[in-house]
């Protein structure tokens, strides 16, 4: 963004310009601290406290977004539920399998199964593909 943007974005909102950070999209949530440490967030709410403080240091969080982000292997999960079609019902147990997955170095896939769906005539072609189940 340019100091021109910033200085007018600072003005119609009266915050200081170098209080104005860019807020990109990013390909997860997780690589949000990483933009906004470069953007220099982190330095503007400190000083705005008054509060000293040593410079973060994130290789582990940039670690962790390098696993998420580029995983050495995948693993299907299936996941066997009453109310699939409403994905944020689970939301929890999805986020929870991405940092599994991410401390595993690999991706978690879900394959989604409604419960009334499931019978014994269908099971090997429901969870045949499957590396692990999760039931809720």
């Amino acid at each position: 963004m340019s100091r021109e943007v910033r200085e007018k974005i600072g003005l119609f909102c009266n915050v200081e310009t170098e209080a104005v950070i860019e807020g990109r999209d990013v390909e997860t949530i997780y690589e949000l601290p990483l933009h906004f440490e470069k953007e220099g967030l982190d330095k503007i709410v400190l000083e705005k406290l008054n509060i000293k403080a040593n410079k973060a240091d994130l290789r582990k969080w940039t670690r962790f977004v390098h696993r998420v982000k580029e995983p050495k292997d995948r693993v299907t999960i299936g996941f066997v539920g009453k109310y699939t079609e409403l994905k944020d019902a689970y939301k929890s147990i999805t986020e929870s399998f991405i940092h599994a997955g991410a401390e595993n170095d690999v991706a978690v896939d879900v394959k989604w199964i409604r419960a009334e769906e499931l019978d014994g005539h269908n099971v090997q072609e429901l969870l045949g593909d499957i590396s692990g189940l999760l039931v809720a």
